[in-house]
């Protein structure tokens, strides 16, 4: 498997915004963005869809200021406005020593796989609705 970003040594995550699910003429699309802090101080972020079957499609890859980041991120809502009138990301730092965060994929001898099976009968899930819904 690819990661999307890689996080090398002296690199933080950053943070990371996920919109809501929305159909297409393909089916159910969520649109994410996650990112990075470089050792330089510059942001880097990937910004990508996922497709209900668990595909998933770089849009962009760019390194910007911090500074911008909010700017870039309005920049993508506005851009998908168009076709999804109503979107808006839900926007979080990502912080692995948060108790909160680090609850979501427990490291127990099921906790993984358990995430990822539930994962795959979600997106199951809207690949099956998104089919009766045509």
């Amino acid at each position: 498997m690819q990661s999307l970003l890689e996080i090398k040594s002296g690199e933080t995550p950053y943070k990371v915004a996920v919109s809501d699910w929305f159909r297409d003429a393909d089916g159910a699309v969520m649109f994410k963005v996650i990112s990075k802090k470089r050792p330089d101080g510059e942001i880097e972020l990937v910004y990508y869809t996922q497709r209900g079957d668990g595909r998933k499609r770089v849009m962009q890859d760019i390194i910007i200021a911090e500074a911008d980041f909010w700017r870039v991120m309005d920049i993508i809502k506005e851009s998908l406005k168009e076709f999804f009138p109503g979107i808006k990301f839900k926007v979080e730092n990502i912080d692995f020593s948060d108790k909160t965060q680090a609850r979501v994929a427990q490291a127990n001898k099921f906790g993984v796989w358990k995430l990822l099976f539930i994962s795959w009968l979600k997106c199951q899930g809207m690949a099956f609705k998104t089919l009766f819904k045509k």
